[in-house]
């Protein structure tokens, strides 16, 4: 993922804001999928997202509603779950 952000692509994160609480990605836009559709509005149809939440089920669904709206997005394999067990070091934790 972070060779992909390197080349500018911008992360999304649509875990709820409770989950965010419990750890985040660094630099990621956070908007939870319940207010995706109102929110797209912010996002640069110019721009290239990977879009994340705790297990891939709403990531998933969130790629569903961006590339449905014209957006460039792809699904990060294994969320927020694999990567605060196998990368806690890239994580922050407030």
């Amino acid at each position: 993922m972070q060779d992909e952000l390197a080349k500018g692509k911008i992360l999304l994160d649509v875990r709820n804001p409770e989950e965010i609480l419990a750890g985040r990605f660094p630099d990621a836009i956070h908007i939870p999928l319940d207010n995706l559709r109102a929110h797209l509005d912010e996002l640069d149809k110019n721009k290239e997202y990977i879009v994340s939440c705790h297990s891939g089920l709403r990531s998933y669904i969130a790629e569903r509603i961006l590339k449905q709206n014209g957006f460039t997005v792809a699904n990060l394999d294994g969320a927020y779950s694999l990567y605060s067990t196998v990368r806690p070091e890239e994580l922050l934790h407030d």
